[in-house]
């Protein structure tokens, strides 16, 4: 198992499954350092909070209108 209490989890299309969390970190900066490999957007992003799922509105990322904070051990399920 891996230690996520400095770090954030992706699951999904990304080249980096563990990126190192920081003070800030969103979900698209999240995506950027675990370097997000889908041919097309996203079709589903979900923060998975110590066992809460928290949906992320994909529209609304794309057009940076929303980009939810992501917490030290949180895991993204990205869903192309």
């Amino acid at each position: 198992m891996i230690d996520l209490s400095e770090s954030v989890g992706i699951v999904g299309p990304v080249r980096r499954r563990v990126v190192s969390w920081e003070e800030g970190m969103t979900v698209a900066s999240a995506l950027v350092a675990a370097e997000y490999l889908g041919a097309d957007n996203p079709r589903e992003i979900y923060i998975n909070r110590r066992g809460v799922i928290i949906p992320v509105n994909v529209r609304k990322l794309l057009r940076n209108l929303e980009n939810p904070t992501l917490e030290a051990g949180d895991i993204l399920e990205v869903r192309p």
